[in-house]
């Protein structure tokens, strides 16, 4: 389904780019998209209140979405 294909792209592009974040924000984004926990996993694991997990995925993405020249990622994020 379009979501899975919608997953996997955002996941290909974590993927090459996460190294490039703040750690924070790199750690969340890792453990969201491409370990594929939940936002209460995440926030345990990294022993954070939950919204501030999700401000660190959010800025996360923010961040790679910048980063990206082109464009193309833009229409997943």
């Amino acid at each position: 389904p379009f979501e899975d294909l919608n997953r996997k792209k955002i996941s290909e592009f974590v993927q090459r780019n996460v190294e490039k974040l703040p750690d924070n924000q790199r750690d969340a984004v890792r453990l969201f998209y491409l370990e594929e926990r939940k936002l209460h996993e995440v926030a345990a694991m990294m022993d954070a209140p939950l919204n501030t997990t999700k401000s660190w995925v959010r800025r996360g993405l923010e961040n790679l979405k910048s980063r990206h020249a082109d464009g193309t990622l833009s229409e997943y994020l």
